[in-house]
């Protein structure tokens, strides 16, 4: 874990490899990134002012789910 001023960023992994986990955030905006190192899955959740979009597939391409939204 590492803070500088207005943003921190946190990586958390296993040493096997297995997954791996960032999350970092701006002033304005933070993502929190989950993926596999087997590429079986990966998700992005990002918000950057005032707009966030959900992202999540699978690297097979067998679905693909995407939310955009504009918050008020």
């Amino acid at each position: 874990m590492e803070r500088t001023s207005n943003w921190f960023s946190n990586n958390l992994e296993r040493t096997s490899n297995w997954f791996s986990i960032n999350l970092e955030c701006t002033s304005n905006g933070f993502y929190i990134n989950l993926k596999s190192t087997s590429n079986w899955f990966y998700i992005n959740l990002k918000r950057i002012s005032n707009w966030f979009y959900i992202n999540l597939k699978r690297t097979t391409n067998w679905f693909f789910i995407n939310l955009e939204r504009a918050s008020n």
